[in-house]
Formats: C-alpha cells, sequence, structure tokens
C-alpha cells in the first residue's frame, strides 16, 4: 500500500512521536511512504528545532529524513530537549550533516522566510496541531495511542487513508 501527503510536525509533541512509530510499523509491514514532513510550530520553543529541519531539507533533502529520525528519538527516547542546539547538532552529526554548515543554514534569511511561509500555508489550511496529515480538501489531525504500532497496522493506515479521501468523514474520535 502507498501512502502519500503532508504530514505537518513538530519535535517535542507526544502524538507525533507514537505516530512516528506507527508509520514506522506500517513500513515493516509493507507500507510505501510518501510523506512530506512540513514543520509546524506549535509553540514558540519549536522555532529552533524546526528551522533546522527546514535548512536541512533544503540543501541536504536526501538527509533530512535521518535527521527527522534521530532528532524524534533523542528527544522522545533521551530526554534531550528539542530547542537545545546541542540536540539539535547531535541529530545532524547523526544523519551525516555537518554541524558548523547546519549553524549557518540556520543562520540564513532564506531558511526563516521559508519556514514562516510554510507556517502561514498550514493555518491557512487549517492545521491547528500535530500530527495533521493533509493531501487534498479538509486537515486530518491524528492522535494515535501506543497500541498503534502493534496488531494490523496496514488497516489503521488503509482507514487513515480512506478518512483523508472521504470528504463526508469530519469528527472521529474513541475516549
Amino acid at each position: 500500500m502507498r501512502f502519500d501527503g503532508r504530514l505537518y510536525f513538530d519535535f517535542s509533541c507526544p502524538d507525533v512521536w507514537r505516530f512516528y512509530r506507527f508509520l514506522v510499523a506500517a513500513v515493516a509491514d509493507g507500507a510505501v511512504l510518501g510523506l512530506d514532513w512540513e514543520p509546524y510550530i506549535r509553540r514558540d520553543d519549536n522555532r529552533t528545532s524546526l528551522l533546522a529541519h527546514v535548512a536541512i531539507r533544503r540543501t541536504h533533502p536526501e538527509k533530512s529524513g535521518a535527521f527527522v529520525q534521530a532528532m524524534l528519538m533523542a528527544v522522545h527516547e533521551r530526554n534531550e530537549p528539542h530547542d537545545s542546539f546541542e540536540t539539535i547538532k547531535g541529530a545532524a552529526v547523526a544523519a551525516g550533516i555537518d554541524a558548523e554548515w547546519l549553524a549557518e543554514a540556520m543562520a540564513a534569511a532564506d531558511a526563516a522566510d521559508a519556514l514562516d511561509a510554510g507556517q502561514t500555508e498550514a493555518v491557512e489550511l487549517g492545521v491547528t496541531g500535530t500530527p495533521t496529515l493533509y493531501r487534498n480538501g479538509p486537515v486530518l489531525y491524528v492522535e494515535v495511542s501506543g497500541a498503534a504500532p502493534t496488531g494490523d497496522v496496514l488497516d489503521r493506515l488503509r482507514l487513515l487513508d480512506r478518512v483523508l479521501t472521504d470528504d463526508g468523514l469530519w469528527v472521529l474520535r474513541k475516549p
């Protein structure tokens, strides 16, 4: 199964971490993902790490996935602060990116402009939190439990795919 779209995220949100783990399980079960990881500034203290993501994606798009993974693991497995340049630098090095280059790239005005333009677009689409999926039509905010990466993961992914393509479904919630 192929699953495409945009995934609005930030590094500090536990829901993003759980959704990431769900996606990893889906790939292990045979899913092919074509997700563009788009930064969304939920809180001002997320700006620095998301700026790093934008700088990396613009210049080294082939390494941005490894950076996202390294950041999420640092923040959610090792409890490192997402807004610390030491955490960002460690994730960059783990992804094969020169930390000195990253500091310069993050300081460039075009990276900040790209982050701000992406934030404006996300807000215009209706993104209000993370993780949020967008393909066509309304955005879909997703919360998964810790059990999401277990059982029939592909069936859950198919359900998300169906909800994304059916604009008649607006809110689904289980306690």
